[in-house]
């Protein structure tokens, strides 16, 4: 009877620590999800659970510093990265000074952001990377930084510099990757090159979140961007319209939704749909009042089709 006991209370114990460690990953796991999502307040109430359930991890100052940094609190979340400095463990000492330098982005302290991921290339170049998830963000970040600087050579150059970081099937990467290296190809002017890049994207978003999620909306909108500056305006009204019909079931997607509307008034606008062309232009406005971000500057475009409008009428 007793060495029954023994052994049922052993498994119990390895049971019980086995559930301990599937716990702590899939607290890890749920937070990268949300961070992925863009859920900063969700992150930022998740990862505060994190830091008070795990004090001594190095995590739980990273997904803080996150969550804050992608609600703009962005003093806030530098705090949490100082804080950290010193704990860490050597492997993700360069996750954290990403993150450190994309705060500095956001801040538009571009200088300090170059600084930093310049630093973080020096420090680990020559030796290897310890972490690919953290090698592909400095690229990322850096490229960012670079983009935000006017230097979209030098941006497209850092992007292909972290390709080799990505996983083959990881498509959440591959999407952002190609969305991004269409975007310099576009400002660049190389409208073929962007166009290609833009639908790797879709089909990546499609891979990694289904056909209804709002970032496949994000790359037929960016399509319909160049065909629009190709002036082929009927290719341009098809992807347009496809982004709306997935923005339907995402109402929470205003800044794509409102880009589709502003971009299908100018093509109305240019084809003299006049009474189409003040519709959809009102629809963009409307939408400002839900959005976020620098609504006078981006409210100027529908109201310049509008003042089109009335000139041609």
């Amino acid at each position: 009877m007793e060495v029954h006991w023994k052994i049922e209370l052993n498994v119990l114990l390895l049971v019980f620590g086995l559930w301990i460690g599937a716990t702590a990953q899939i607290d890890r796991e749920q937070l990268d999800s949300l961070a992925h999502d863009l859920k900063w307040g969700a992150l930022d109430s998740a990862g505060g659970l994190y830091f008070s359930t795990y004090p001594d991890s190095s995590w739980g100052y990273y997904y803080k510093a996150k969550a804050l940094h992608g609600l703009l609190l962005h003093d806030s979340a530098l705090h949490y990265l100082d804080a950290f400095a010193g704990k860490q463990e050597p492997e993700y000492f360069l996750l954290f000074e990403v993150e450190r330098g994309g705060v500095w982005n956001s801040k538009n302290r571009l200088d300090v952001a170059d600084s930093v991921f310049r630093s973080c290339e020096a420090r680990y170049l020559p030796n290897g990377f310890p972490n690919f998830t953290a090698a592909y963000q400095l690229y990322d970040r850096w490229a960012e930084n670079r983009w935000f600087a006017g230097k979209p050579f030098e941006s497209e150059e850092l992007l292909r510099k972290g390709l080799p970081f990505i996983a083959p099937d990881d498509n959440r990467l591959i999407a952002r990757v190609n969305n991004n290296l269409g975007i310099v190809n576009w400002q660049l002017g190389r409208f073929v090159e962007a166009l290609n890049y833009f639908q790797d994207a879709e089909r990546a978003y499609r891979k990694a979140y289904g056909d209804e999620d709002s970032r496949v909306a994000k790359a037929l909108n960016n399509q319909g961007v160049v065909y629009l500056d190709m002036a082929d305006n009927k290719r341009a009204q098809r992807h347009f319209d496809a982004a709306l019909e997935i923005l339907k079931h995402a109402e929470t997607d205003v800044n794509n939704t409102y880009f589709a509307y502003s971009n299908l008034s100018i093509i109305a606008l240019e084809e003299e749909r006049w009474n189409q062309a003040l519709d959809l232009s009102q629809q963009a406005l409307d939408l400002l009042s839900r959005g976020q971000g620098n609504a006078i500057a981006r409210m100027m475009e529908p109201l310049e089709v509008q003042a089109a409008v009335w000139r041609g009428l």
